[in-house]
């Protein structure tokens, strides 16, 4: 129950916060790092789409070097594929396992 609290008083943090913000940049910011915070993520992206084209309009990461790391991309290229697909949101504790995902060749991907 303690744990369900935190998460709570966090999001309600991050409502305070959001509410007191104008900047477009800190706003994806504050909210890629409470996202990687609740779900314990490795690294956390946010991806915004040009709906008509398709095309990623903006990333933000947050967490770890992986954002950086050439490789990574091909992971959220993958990702960012298959949400384009179905329209649905994908969250997975375990990326190479999951069923979804599975005709995808991850190599030595670092994930």
């Amino acid at each position: 129950m303690d744990d369900e609290k935190l998460k709570l008083e966090n999001l309600l943090d991050l409502a305070t916060a959001l509410n007191q913000q104008n900047n477009f940049q800190e706003i994806l910011r504050l909210v890629t790092q409470q996202a990687s915070d609740l779900l314990n993520a490795d690294v956390t992206l946010i991806m915004m789409l040009n709906p008509r084209t398709e095309q990623t309009v903006k990333t933000v990461f947050k967490g770890g070097d992986g954002g950086e790391d050439p490789r990574f991309k091909t992971v959220y290229h993958q990702i960012c594929g298959w949400l384009m697909k179905f329209r649905e949101p994908l969250l997975s504790g375990e990326i190479k396992a999951d069923d979804r995902l599975k005709g995808v060749d991850w190599g030595d991907l670092p994930i």
